[in-house]
């Protein structure tokens, strides 16, 4: 597969009706409201005694294009829309608006991406703010993502240059690419947590951040790293609203079959991204946890198949179900119950918790006694162990 660079656009080629605001799905009438008004001031003009010449600056000249889509100014407020397939086309209206929301959003992530690399990890890594351990944690691999992204983008806006605008085959071949965003998905909670622990401790980086946030329209690095989480469950949604807005004539049967083989192929990555997201977030919770209890050298609380799934306090109370014993700490796993208490002594031992008591699942069965009328306690159980 060869990649067709950025088509180059002359400032010349591009009429009022080629850009529009931020909506993607409103209607620029610009150019009728100006014709209107010229009308009008002609009009003005006939019945004048003396011809006005209307006082309306020169228009800029707009700046140049370049052969690749350049960040837009961060001062901007608002972002560019482009038309890249005209949306005046009765019969194909909704397709092409789908295709311009597709590259629009696509190019507005990229941008995000770009911003990721060079206001942030780059300078980071300049300036040894953090070490290269620390960047691995909270940039993952986004770079690839950048790579990867650029060249999806070239292809979109090369494709809209064909007859017929065909994305289908765009998605279809780099769909199986979208499989490294599962690496960065599953790096989330990894990143959040390190940059929580820099916040803690380093003066220097809080400072870089502050300055980037000022200058990024208040914009944090968290807020920008979640970008590529997001954008990888936008495809799905995008693909199937381009199906929907796509007709089933001859001419359009191909890319119909493509764009839905690529939907099937990145709702499958979509699936393993999030799989791997819960279980690299399950793995990381485990680590935690064990790293909280002290338990005994007969249980190896860290196994493969074993997943957290819920801790609380929880009240104990004596078989008259009237006497308040305190409460206990619980963790549960998939296969395990543990109950927990505080320890007391933090000076002989980092653990937070205490295991009193393990039950293993296939053991226990829970058992809900009917309540007496002396009973304070409602809604109580019963855990039995064979």
């Amino acid at each position: 597969h060869r990649h067709t660079p950025f088509p180059p656009r002359t400032p010349s080629s591009e009429s009022s009706r080629d850009r529009k605001d931020s909506d993607p799905a409103g209607i620029d009438e610009s150019s009728t409201d100006l014709t209107k008004k010229e009308e009008e001031d002609e009009e003005l003009q006939k019945t004048s005694a003396q011809p006005q010449t209307p006082n309306r600056p020169p228009s800029p000249s707009p700046p140049p294009q370049s052969s690749s889509p350049a960040l837009v100014p961060l001062s901007q407020p608002t972002k560019i829309y482009e038309l890249y397939v005209p949306e005046d086309d009765e019969e194909n209206k909704m397709r092409n608006k789908t295709i311009n929301e597709v590259i629009n959003t696509e190019r507005d992530y990229v941008k995000d991406l770009e911003i990721i690399v060079k206001s942030f990890l780059q300078p980071i890594k300049e300036q040894k703010l953090v070490s290269d351990k620390d960047i691995s944690a909270i940039f993952s691999n986004v770079e690839g993502l950048l790579t990867f992204n650029k060249i999806l983008l070239e292809d979109l806006i090369a494709k809209t240059k064909t007859p017929g605008c065909q994305l289908g085959e765009c998605f279809l071949q780099l769909a199986d690419y979208m499989k490294m965003y599962s690496i960065y998905c599953s790096n989330t909670q990894l990143s959040n947590e390190c940059i929580a622990n820099q916040k803690k401790t380093n003066a220097k980086l809080n400072k870089f951040l502050d300055e980037k946030k000022n200058e990024l329209r208040q914009e944090s690095l968290s807020g920008f790293l979640i970008k590529p989480v997001q954008r990888i469950c936008k495809y799905p949604l995008l693909l199937r609203e381009l199906i929907r807005n796509t007709s089933k004539g001859t001419g359009s049967n191909l890319d119909l079959s493509q764009l839905q083989s690529a939907l099937n192929k990145i709702e499958a990555v979509v699936a393993t991204v999030n799989e791997n997201k819960r279980r690299a977030e399950n793995s990381e919770k485990m680590y935690s946890i064990h790293e909280q209890i002290e338990v005994g050298e007969s249980l190896q609380l860290l196994a493969p198949t074993r997943k957290f799934i819920k801790e609380a306090d929880l009240t104990e109370i004596a078989e008259d179900r009237c006497t308040n014993l305190g409460k206990s700490h619980y963790f549960l796993f998939n296969d395990m119950l543990i109950r927990t208490k505080r320890n007391k002594n933090l000076n002989l031992t980092k653990k937070k918790w205490r295991a009193e008591t393990v039950i293993m699942l296939e053991q226990m069965y829970l058992t809900t006694p009917e309540m007496t009328a002396y009973a304070v306690f409602p809604n109580t159980f019963d855990i039995n162990d064979h």
